[in-house]
């Protein structure tokens, strides 16, 4: 943190926690923590912990703890609710603990909805588009999901590896990258406007020296743009 002090988090966690508050790291484009790298930089702010990555930022809030209504096979009136932390993978109710089997944490909207108990399993509504919902299951803890949870953990743990390497390499040579793009944006620019100077001149509408067929100028330039794009947001 630009104070000295440290956040911390487990790689492949969504949680980070900083100054005993934990905050939910979670990209939603992808569905999958944010990477940070070693030159990632923190602060904290009224709306949470501003991590800068670069020229990159991003803003982790408060992860929120949930209470659901819960139901069970006996009745349609929900007499006590479960709650969880975002971005995790415990439930507790009735004063047992349930795991969510997956590398992925639920994202709970409790707009009335109520979850429902079986008597070994809790499942939570879950919005899936704008017509509908499915229900996510929770198995009440085991010796045997506490170590499948675990093994998921380990997994997302090398994931994390693999992405943090990623990002590293990109941070690293954005710079280059910027400047090849730029270059082959002036070319491809150039190469267009010939392109259109030449059918002109050849008093044709249809293609010279460009093959459309294949790749059109165009989108080749467009092409580019995005990889500009995308380096930029690395350096």
């Amino acid at each position: 943190m630009v104070d000295g002090s440290e956040a911390t988090y487990a790689k492949g966690s969504y949680h980070m926690v900083y100054d005993g508050v934990v905050y939910l790291n979670c990209n939603k484009q992808v569905g999958e923590p944010h990477v940070f790298i070693e030159t990632s930089i923190g602060k904290k702010t009224e709306e949470g912990l501003l991590i800068q990555t670069g020229q990159s930022s991003v803003v982790l809030k408060a992860a929120r703890v949930i209470s659901i209504p819960v139901k069970d096979a006996s009745s349609n009136i929900a007499q006590e609710t479960a709650t969880f932390m975002e971005g995790g993978f415990e439930m507790e109710y009735g004063g047992e603990k349930y795991l969510h089997i997956s590398q992925n944490p639920i994202k709970v909207y409790n707009d009335g909805m109520l979850a429902f108990f079986d008597g070994s399993a809790l499942y939570i509504p879950q919005i899936a588009g704008v017509r509908g919902f499915y229900r996510v299951k929770f198995i009440k803890q085991t010796d045997s999901f506490c170590k499948k949870r675990k093994r998921l953990a380990e997994q997302s743990y090398k994931q994390h590896l693999k992405s943090e390497k990623l990002a590293t390499v990109m941070h690293n040579n954005a710079t280059r990258a910027v400047e090849l793009a730029k270059n082959a944006l002036d070319a491809l620019t150039a190469f267009a406007d010939f392109e259109t100077a030449v059918r002109a001149d050849a008093g044709i509408k249809t293609e010279v020296f460009e093959d459309q067929h294949y790749c059109s100028l165009q989108c080749a330039i467009k092409a580019v743009g995005k990889c500009l794009e995308k380096a930029e947001t690395k350096l």
